[in-house]
């Protein structure tokens, strides 16, 4: 449905990061794969790359054992590698739309007098993701004007918006630079990201559906704030 907002998204619907465990005690083999692909008119078009991770067992002989799944080599597979790449890179474009709009409220609202009395805008004239979800945090917080919005109109769901918005930034930051690999034998798309150590996650398929919807939830409301400050409304 093109014209849901899903306004209604709350932050326990959302699906758990999952983690997986990896024994980093066991001797862990890193493949990589990558081919030039070139198009019809002779010119460079894309990279079939693959990088994929397998966890090595001992065989009875006690040696290690280093089978190679040359199948996901073969007939394309190193498309759904790509699938994999492409979806990650389009939930970071998208991101990027979600900054600029919440930059760009904190900017028009910056003559208010609760941004001008704001340490944290004080501290930062171009702050990151995370500073201008916490600026715009302190904004609901202080004005009523926006409490018309569908999705932010009381407390709990403007504790709801910023629960779900702390999630995204966090999520944005482990698809933007975590690192993707096809764990073997299981052949799942995994994410290596870094918290306080390395640690491995699942990238699952209602990972990305969900945070589609959290990009259309957060991008509606953010555009109903513009456009209550333009409507010269706001004090």
């Amino acid at each position: 449905n093109q014209n849901m907002e899903y306004r209604e998204l709350k932050y326990n619907d959302i699906p758990k990061i999952e983690e997986i465990k990896i024994d980093s005690s066991k001797i862990i083999a890193n493949f990589h794969s990558a081919n030039t692909l070139i198009g019809s008119n002779g010119e460079e078009v894309d990279i079939a790359y693959i990088n994929y991770l397998q966890i090595l067992e001992q065989g009875k002989n006690g040696k290690y054992e280093c089978p190679i799944y040359e199948e996901f080599l073969r007939n394309n597979g190193w498309k759904k590698f790509n699938n994999f790449t492409y979806s990650l890179g389009k939930m970071n474009r998208l991101s990027e739309g979600i900054y600029d709009n919440t930059k760009r409220v904190i900017n028009m609202c910056h003559s208010l007098k609760q941004i001008k009395s704001n340490p944290k805008y004080k501290e930062k004239q171009n702050p990151n993701f995370s500073l201008s979800q916490g600026i715009l945090d302190f904004i609901l917080k202080n004005n009523k004007n926006f409490d018309v919005i569908e999705g932010i109109e009381n407390k709990d769901n403007k504790e709801n918006f910023s629960k779900i918005f702390k999630e995204y930034i966090k999520r944005r930051n482990y698809y933007t630079h975590g690192i993707l690999y096809i764990l073997y034998p299981d052949k799942e798309p995994i994410l290596k990201i870094k918290k306080n150590k390395e640690t491995y996650i699942k990238y699952k398929e209602e990972d990305f559906i969900y945070n589609l919807k959290i990009f259309i939830y957060l991008k509606n409301i953010l555009d109903d704030m513009i456009q209550i400050i333009q409507s010269d409304t706001i004090e």
